[in-house]
């Protein structure tokens, strides 16, 4: 089933949700229901909505017969990805619209909270880790309206200094769960995250963060508002390391 199909079947099926069609072609990873609905409880004013998010069951309708059930672990049903059919156009524009709300979700007042529960708010956990890869395909097309809002985000420090610190703690977590045994483990469905936690650190700058993701454009920028190229993370290593390590 192509994405085009999926965004037809979003379209008519699912109430106020059009911006699930603009999502899931994009999507690095199947999204479970739950992560959906987190994704897609935005309002009309762009503002987390924090009560009436899209019901599972009008994304189930909304996907009907395209659902991947896990019959042991219901919440890890999952909606597929599949880009076959997309333009390079289109795709790019899948990939902006998915880099904005990763970044609003990083830079929103609730962030904290919301990585002290991943499991219960799991698009946040794929923010953390998809977001730079969203940006750098939105972009590959010169969209300056995602570099601008990816470098507003990367000058506050403090913020950056947030998603380092949670991304190693949650990189932590997922790694306990991985040495529990299975019952143990079947209690945590549908988190998922894997960026190594030995990586992650609130020392991480902005310029590390941008190697990692291959944002070459966005490290010039950065540098001219002093952002330092030689900055090293908690274990000592300088952007380029992260940049190696990551294969950019």
């Amino acid at each position: 089933m192509t994405s085009t199909a999926i965004q037809d079947l979003f379209k008519k099926n699912t109430r106020g949700s059009s911006l699930s069609s603009e999502l899931l072609p994009a999507a690095y990873v199947p999204l479970t229901i739950l992560a959906l609905q987190h994704a897609l409880s935005l309002d009309t004013a762009n503002e987390i909505r924090k009560a009436h998010p899209v019901h599972r069951v009008d994304i189930i309708r909304a996907a009907n017969g395209l659902l991947t059930t896990d019959k042991a672990s219901p919440a890890e049903s999952k909606i597929p990805v599949d880009s076959n059919g997309d333009s390079d156009s289109s795709l790019a524009n899948h990939h902006s619209s998915m880099a904005k709300l990763c970044l609003k979700y990083l830079d929103h007042e609730d962030f904290l909270k919301h990585a002290k529960d991943p499991e219960s708010y799991p698009f946040l956990p794929y923010s953390m880790e998809y977001w730079g890869d969203h940006v750098r395909e939105a972009c590959l097309k010169g969209n300056d309206e995602v570099y601008s809002r990816a470098q507003a985000f990367l000058l506050n420090s403090e913020k950056v200094r947030q998603m380092g610190r949670e991304a190693a703690e949650l990189a932590r977590k997922v790694a306990e769960i991985a040495q529990m045994d299975d019952e143990t483990a079947q209690q945590h469905p549908g988190l998922f995250f894997t960026l190594p936690k030995s990586w992650f650190n609130e020392r991480v700058s902005a310029i590390h963060l941008c190697a990692w993701y291959n944002l070459p454009e966005l490290i010039d920028r950065l540098c001219k508002h002093r952002s330092g190229i030689d900055m090293l993370d908690l274990r000592g290593r300088p952007p380029l390391l992260h940049a190696c390590f990551n294969g950019s």
